[in-house]
């Protein structure tokens, strides 16, 4: 914290390693009145609206599923009364990606081809099937090398409120994790929601690859300990970087791109000049 760098949401990528880091995922804030559907959103889906109807329906679902995460034990949810009655709760964005050696992982657009009767050329010319990958945010802690935290003493710890201190350094980083190591993780999310808990991320060495591990520590999230001056400053800033969370995942390339990319110009409109797909999805 004393660090002018530390927790201004640059957002670096998060690197698990075989040194232990004590992580917390950062939750998404979605307000009680934003559930619920507009007068003018019912009355088009009472019209039969296909669209609006699969609207109220989408936000009649995420109502419910929020509204049980506050009735588990421990709860998967948390609800704050302020600005307005908010609910916190563990937010991961998802999309199918192709990865292509060399140049990265870029966005699987299966669909948009099918939507216009074409082959998907991703799909067709790539090593693999399409992977599923999530992106989320974490409040990283800065610690030893086993993963314990590394605290500031008392005379150097900044005063938070009349009760609280913040007697540690951390950052912000974005993460993708493919769906194996998601599951990995969900597997402790019952008695150890990520809300409110944090975690050991760490890699041992199976085979000829590193599996990520993971394992709740405990008690509460120590972001959440300090006080409400604290928890309103992570959420604000890390709440800042969902909003270009996709970058993470990969390159959002048009149909047009990837035929250029697998194809050449067989058969397509292009630029005469050439291209340099790595620039463009590595960037």
């Amino acid at each position: 914290m004393d660090d002018p760098e530390v927790g201004r949401g640059q957002g670096e990528f998060f690197q698990p390693s075989s040194q232990k880091q004590r992580v917390a995922l950062i939750p998404a804030a979605i307000g009680r009145t934003q559930l619920e559907p507009s007068e003018e959103l019912k009355a088009k889906a009472k019209s039969g609206d296909a669209v609006a109807n699969d609207e109220v329906e989408y936000l009649l679902k995420k109502k419910e599923i929020l509204e049980k995460g506050l009735e588990k034990e421990p709860p998967s949810v948390i609800r704050i009364p302020e600005p307005e009655e908010t609910y916190l709760f563990a937010r991961a964005d998802s999309c199918y990606t192709h990865y292509m050696q060399g140049v990265g992982y870029f966005f699987c657009k299966k669909g948009e081809y099918e939507e216009h009767g074409e082959p998907p050329t991703c799909c067709d010319h790539s090593d693999r099937d399409a992977l599923l990958r999530y992106a989320l945010v974490l409040l990283v802690y800065d610690t030893d090398p086993e993963g314990q935290m590394i605290k500031i003493p008392n005379e150097r710890a900044t005063p938070l409120d009349d009760k609280n201190k913040l007697d540690f350094r951390y950052k912000f980083c974005t993460w993708a994790l493919t769906d194996s190591q998601m599951r990995v993780w969900k597997a402790f999310h019952a008695e150890n929601p990520p809300i409110s808990t944090d975690y050991t991320v760490w890699t041992e060495k199976q085979g000829n690859s590193d599996r990520v591990k993971f394992a709740p520590c405990k008690n509460d999230a120590k972001w959440m300990s300090k006080g409400p001056v604290l928890m309103k400053k992570v959420l604000k800033e890390g709440g800042k970087m969902w909003e270009g969370i996709g970058r993470t995942l990969g390159k959002d390339l048009s149909t047009e791109d990837i035929d250029t990319m697998f194809k050449g110009n067989q058969g397509k409109k292009v630029a005469t000049t050439e291209r340099d797909f790595r620039g463009l999805l590595g960037g």
